[in-house]
């Protein structure tokens, strides 16, 4: 019998399922509270275009997403454009509890010591009255947000990259300069006044925006905590750069607690885990979604048991009974962990009678999940129609375009897993060759978040 077939490649560093999260975000009391957020990103500016603010504030339009916000998002805004979407987002944050703007493009401090986001129209030949001319005033913004009435405003600045007029120099400021918020709101600038921000060219975002995220990602930390990590990892990577905090909340702010997790986003917060390779917080996170008996967790929980996973103690025996347990209740992804275990001999005594067995449940029962357009069993039959898979008699087919539109049909999902195989297939020579489309999946892989996919992006340039 021979098996060409996805084996554990599903449990190797592809995985994760980035979608955003059915995600009830809660106080710090418990109370469910609703989250309204502006996302604009600004890089095509004359004579002068940022590599990352677009690639920055599609990152954090995936994360609030995921955290429970609204958002209305937005990419290179004129002058007129980026005072409709803040009237139009003022006005709706009246309905809402917490407020959060974030900016990623140019920006800087007038003469008078008044902070402006730079629109698109800006380039970088005009004199500082035109600039402010064609530039939003960042006090404007947070008067906006404090006339909202909301419990908590929150305005993140990704915009001391540089000061692109030079001839500045002497008489303004350098990047962004201080602010001092009302109580009940916070402004997180990427530097301190005068300094400029790393736009970390070699990677997909500034350096500021990617350590924010990861920390935002992490349950359980009080936005001060967050802000002080945020800052310390920026300072320490780029050598100097120091984000800067202003103003304070009326009461803690959580962008996620476990307390207040449900089954589905301990599992989702576990695949995030996996995929970014920190295991320990991986491995919490499912075992909180078995505490809820989700069997996805069991399976992915047991996998990790078995060994090759940084700071996860082995335990066969515990992974064993997870399988067992998730199989009894129809998992089809335990049945065929269940098949693979007897069929290599792992763990059990090897058997093909019972592998195949299991392999045969395992298949009407993901057949049936691809039905409800689950993304995991899209994938895994998917790449089983891509790769050839032949389990003696049970299975001798090879359908690559029906494999790929199982994979896309996950892959639409936001399910890293399949973006990945997607950008494999794409890139082998053969039929279903096409190096346009190889990079496409492999490059949205990376934006969620997955490093091997960064890899492979970069591989292909």
């Amino acid at each position: 019998m021979r098996i060409i077939f996805i084996h554990f490649l599903i449990f190797l560093a592809f995985m994760a399922k980035a979608q955003p999260r059915s995600f009830t975000p809660k106080n710090s009391k418990g109370e469910t509270e609703k989250r309204l957020a502006l996302v604009i990103g600004n890089a095509n500016y004359q004579g002068n275009i940022l590599t990352n603010p677009l690639n920055d504030a599609k990152a954090m339009r995936t994360a609030l997403q995921e955290l429970g916000f609204t958002v209305q998002y937005y990419e290179n805004l004129s002058k007129s454009a980026m005072e409709a979407v803040l009237i139009r987002f003022s006005s709706d944050l009246h309905k809402h509890n917490v407020g959060f703007f974030y900016f990623a493009g140019h920006g800087f401090e007038s003469k008078d010591k008044v902070n402006y986001l730079m629109s698109t129209d800006m380039n970088s030949s005009v004199n500082e009255a035109l600039a402010k001319d064609k530039s939003l005033n960042l006090d404007v913004v947070m008067q906006s947000m404090q006339d909202a009435n909301v419990n908590s405003n929150l305005l993140i600045i990704d915009a001391c990259r540089n000061n692109p007029f030079r001839s500045w120099s002497r008489d303004g400021a350098k990047g962004l300069g201080s602010i001092t918020p009302t109580l009940g709101t916070v402004v997180f600038f990427a530097a301190s006044a005068g300094q400029t921000a790393d736009d970390n060219r070699e990677g997909k975002n500034g350096l500021f925006t990617e350590e924010f995220l990861t920390q935002i990602r992490k349950p359980n930390l009080e936005l001060s905590d967050i802000l002080k990590n945020t800052s310390r990892a920026v300072y320490k990577r780029s050598g100097g750069q120091m984000p800067s905090i202003s103003g304070n909340l009326l009461e803690d702010f959580y962008f996620s607690k476990t307390e207040y997790l449900s089954e589905l986003e301990a599992l989702n917060m576990g695949y995030y885990y996996f995929n970014k390779e920190e295991y320990v917080e991986a491995k919490k996170m499912f075992e909180i979604a078995i505490e809820m008996n989700n069997t996805d967790a069991m399976c992915f929980l047991a996998n990790m048991l078995k060994g090759g996973y940084k700071g996860i103690t082995i335990d066969k025996g515990l992974a064993k009974m997870m399988i067992e347990k998730a199989a009894i209740q129809n998992n089809g992804f335990a049945m065929y962990q269940l098949g693979m275990m007897y069929y290599d001999g792992d763990i059990v005594e090897k058997d093909e009678v019972k592998a195949i067995k299991y392999f045969k449940q395992s298949i009407n029962i993901l057949e049936v999940s691809t039905q409800n357009n689950n993304p995991l069993a899209l994938t895994v039959l998917g790449a089983m129609y891509c790769e050839q898979a032949e389990i003696e008699d049970l299975i001798n087919v090879k359908d690559i375009e029906k494999g790929i539109k199982l994979l896309e049909k996950a892959a639409n999902q936001n399910f890293v897993l399949a973006m990945n195989f997607l950008g494999e297939i794409y890139s082998e020579e053969g039929e279903s060759y096409n190096i346009v489309k190889s990079k496409y999946w492999f490059e949205k892989a990376c934006s969620l978040g997955s490093k091997e996919a960064c890899k492979s992006s970069k591989g292909r340039e």
